[in-house]
């Protein structure tokens, strides 16, 4: 493999890894605009639902650190 294609490679990744993290920032703001409008019928619904936002939240920190 030469120069080129190594850093063809490392730039075709970050690209990707940055369009990941947009989308999970995304996602992230869309489970936050839920949140202040649904009421849970209970607390593991509600607990369930702050995992996602959780995950989603550290999916974006990853990929943008990552990118």
């Amino acid at each position: 493999m030469d120069t080129y294609q190594a850093v063809s490679q490392i730039y075709k990744y970050s690209e990707n890894t940055r369009v990941e993290a947009r989308a999970n920032t995304e996602i992230y703001e869309q489970l936050q605009y839920l949140q202040q409008k649904i009421q849970f019928n209970n607390e593991e619904d509600k607990q369930i639902f702050d995992g996602a936002m959780d995950q989603s939240a550290k999916l974006a920190t990853f990929g943008f650190g990552q990118a």
